[in-house]
């Protein structure tokens, strides 16, 4: 069915001009899988929420950049911070708490799911999600790469084996307190392999479509957008060990 734009065309002088395009056919699993794009683009946008160890929260704005003010005075560490930062009972993830969200504002699943969650019961096969292997190269958009004790979101895998793929951080350049990070041609947290690669079931036979492939472009391109309009000065909290950060 024509689908009505009310964006100008290219040979027109008249802002507003209404248009017919043909709306995109896309298939349940690929419009499932652009939902969790859409859902996993939201949430990376938002620089004011916070890495919480145990978090699994968003609130408003106000209330986020409440707790990264109370995190980045105070010092507080990634894992004490349910406890000792308030503001962080209202707004804070972590990459478990992430996913979770971002499957649940897709539609796909309301439990909290963590890597060990996954790594259990990948092996009993009872999960929403089949086993797609450990091989990167066997990876698609919204799989979900499964570390040790870490979980990421995939997006693309680029020749030279650098990926593209998104989770929450423990620390991030220019935001103390870390948050949601879009990695941009990068190598997975810490150099780990995975321990399972998973895909979502309402994503099986979805096709590498241009509307998932325009999504992902946006992503990245407004992320590597915002890393050159950064300063390049670097901040690091106290009592956070950069080797362990994801």
């Amino acid at each position: 069915m024509p689908q009505t734009s009310f964006a100008a065309p290219a040979n027109s002088s008249k802002f507003g001009t209404t248009r017919v395009v043909r709306k995109d056919s896309a298939t349940p699993p690929e419009r499932n899988l652009i939902a969790l794009l859409d859902a996993v683009t939201a949430l990376s946008r938002r620089d004011e929420i916070a890495y919480v160890w145990g978090g699994r929260t968003t609130s408003s704005p106000v209330v986020c950049a409440a707790c990264q003010r109370c995190i980045e005075k105070r010092k507080v560490n990634p894992y004490r911070r349910l406890a000792q930062c308030p503001a962080c009972q209202q707004c804070g993830v972590d990459c478990s708490g992430f996913v979770s969200r971002v499957m649940r504002a897709a539609g796909l699943g309301s439990s909290l799911i963590t890597s060990q969650y996954l790594i259990r019961n990948s092996k009993k096969r009872d999960l929403s999600f089949e086993f797609v292997g450990r091989n990167l190269a066997s990876a698609r958009p919204g799989d979900l790469i499964v570390l040790p004790d870490h979980v990421v979101i995939f997006l693309d895998r680029h020749e030279n084996h650098k990926l593209d793929y998104v989770h929450a951080s423990r620390f991030i350049l220019g935001r103390p307190a870390g948050g949601i990070e879009v990695v941009v041609s990068g190598n997975l947290p810490r150099g780990q392999k995975p321990v399972t690669i998973l895909r979502h079931k309402a994503f099986a036979g979805a096709r590498d479509s241009m509307a998932v492939r325009q999504r992902i472009k946006a992503m990245l391109e407004y992320t590597s957008h915002k890393k050159k309009s950064m300063p390049l000065t670097r901040v690091t909290p106290n009592n956070v060990h950069l080797a362990r950060a994801h």
